[in-house]
């Protein structure tokens, strides 16, 4: 053995020897711990591809039917607590036509994601007054059904329950779309 490496040998042994073990290469840590939330508020909507819309009559005479208008809804919500089955889509009018009614028919929900769909409360054309008539019901998938996010269409007709006379009629079509 070389005069140098004699001397290296002893010097790490001496640096053992007064530093001791615990000295080398090791170091002390703290640490810190977090609760950590994530918020997701609740978010109810409901769109229309169509803002105002017109139905003509194709006669005067009672008994008579308009041309019919279908309206596609986009529906999102992430806390319908309604039950299975219950209603949470309903048209209203603002005032009655004069001599008219306003017919609503409900089509085939279009899922997009969630855990529950929307159903036609009623089948076939429904007539939608002055006071909140039941359009769609939430049929549970799976899980909590709280969530729904799909497109639905209306079609819409007016129905003549009179003759009438030549005069364009205008009332305001409310629908609302609620989480209970």
């Amino acid at each position: 053995m070389t005069n140098l490496k004699k001397v290296t040998l002893l010097g790490l042994a001496l640096f053992v020897a007064i530093v001791g073990l615990h000295g080398i290469a090791f170091a002390a840590s703290s640490s810190v711990s977090h609760s950590v939330t994530v918020s997701v508020p609740s978010q109810i909507s409901i769109t229309a591809d169509t803002t105002n819309f017109t139905l003509t009559m194709a006669d005067f005479i009672a008994g008579s039917e308009s041309d019919t208008k279908t309206v596609n809804y986009t529906v999102k919500a992430n806390k319908v607590t309604a039950a299975d089955g219950a209603t949470v889509l309903k048209g209203q009018l603002n005032a009655l036509f004069t001599g008219l009614d306003l017919k609503g028919d409900v089509g085939t929900y279009a899922s997009t994601g969630g855990n529950s769909n929307l159903a036609e409360a009623t089948a076939g054309f429904i007539t939608i007054g002055n006071t909140a008539t039941d359009l769609a019901k939430k049929t549970v998938v799976s899980g909590s059904g709280q969530i729904i996010r799909g497109s639905l269409p209306i079609t819409y007709k007016a129905f003549a329950t009179a003759d009438l006379t030549a005069a364009d009629q205008v009332k305001t079509l409310t629908l609302t779309f609620s989480e209970t």
